[in-house]
């Protein structure tokens, strides 16, 4: 099975859509619902959500209680890992290391974020770096294999 990181960026706008829109970001939200990958987190990520939900672009898009039904959701659907430190200073800012630690933690094939400079690197320790776009597509291509 396929084990990813998905960066807050992910995580906040691909909850926080609305899903008719079935934007990519509400498309890889819903592959994570079926189960078709596990998500690995950490308590840094569940953090960088719950303080984005408190941001008024977001507070005054989704009714009270809504951060708390999807910070429970982050809880109860990815499995969290503890981080070591180990990476300081291995992304392009110092405040995303921790998403690389988590991938690394976590033994994950993936990192799926938004963020373009993070992208950039591509790969870390054998870790793909994508982009939810290239993403999906990765989850089309093995749901097709299966098949």
């Amino acid at each position: 099975m396929i084990r990813a990181v998905l960066d807050s960026n992910v995580i906040i706008s691909g909850l926080g859509t609305v899903p008719a829109r079935k934007s990519v970001l509400s498309q890889v939200i819903d592959r994570w619902r079926r189960d078709d990958f596990i998500v690995i987190a950490s308590d840094e990520i569940e953090r960088e959500v719950a303080t984005a939900w408190k941001r008024p672009y977001w507070v005054n898009r989704h009714p009270a209680g809504f951060a708390e039904l999807t910070i429970e959701f982050l809880r109860q659907r990815s499995f969290y890992v503890s981080l070591a430190n180990q990476l300081v200073g291995a992304a392009p800012h110092r405040h995303d290391d921790h998403v690389l630690q988590a991938a690394l933690a976590g033994r994950c094939d993936f990192i799926v974020t938004g963020d373009l400079e993070l992208q950039q690197m591509s790969a870390s320790q054998g870790i793909r770096i994508v982009s939810p776009d290239a993403f999906l597509r990765v989850l089309n291509d093995a749901e097709q294999d299966a098949r």
